[in-house]
């Protein structure tokens, strides 16, 4: 009888009308079944392994003297005709990948089946894929309509913010 009543406090209660943070929370435990599984060294060395880095990126660094092994792509004609010598750009990389959720809480979202309201279930899905984002390093933010007014959360990397 003990373990049947442990089981009913940690069980989580849904009514699908109002929702609870112990309901978005739980979504952080299923989130893993979601990622994909993690690549063996070997298959990484095959040439399967996707980089961390998005590509050259598009943020300016700095213009330093050209060095062999250079992409010759990125010489800085300008600089070079001026001094002489030939100098490239440097550009940092992009790593990251901010998801934006844009979550619609007001009174038109207030229906659903027997089940559940649409806002509740949009609600799920926010954490979700929330937490799933997180899982894979990204930061994740989000404009909450309420009907009355938006709410923006600043796209954070932490799970205390979610």
């Amino acid at each position: 009888m003990k373990a049947n009543s442990s089981a009913q406090r940690h069980s989580i209660e849904m009514d699908g009308v109002n929702l609870t943070l112990q309901e978005l929370i739980s979504y952080k435990q299923q989130s893993l079944r979601w990622l994909p599984p993690a690549k063996s060294l070997w298959s990484q060395m095959l040439g399967q392994h996707q980089s961390s880095a998005l590509g050259r990126g598009m943020d300016f660094a700095e213009v330093r003297q050209y060095q062999p092994g250079d992409d010759i792509r990125s010489i800085d004609w300008r600089v070079t005709a001026r001094t002489g010598k030939t100098h490239t750009k440097l550009y940092t990389e992009e790593r990251e990948k901010p998801v934006m959720l844009y979550i619609d809480l007001s009174d038109s979202m207030r229906f659903g089946s027997t089940f559940m309201l649409k806002s509740v279930l949009a609600s799920h899905m926010a954490a979700l894929v929330s937490w799933l984002s997180t899982a894979n390093n990204d930061r994740v933010g989000a404009v909450i309509d309420l009907g009355t007014q938006l709410i923006d959360v600043k796209p954070s990397a932490r799970n205390s913010a979610l």
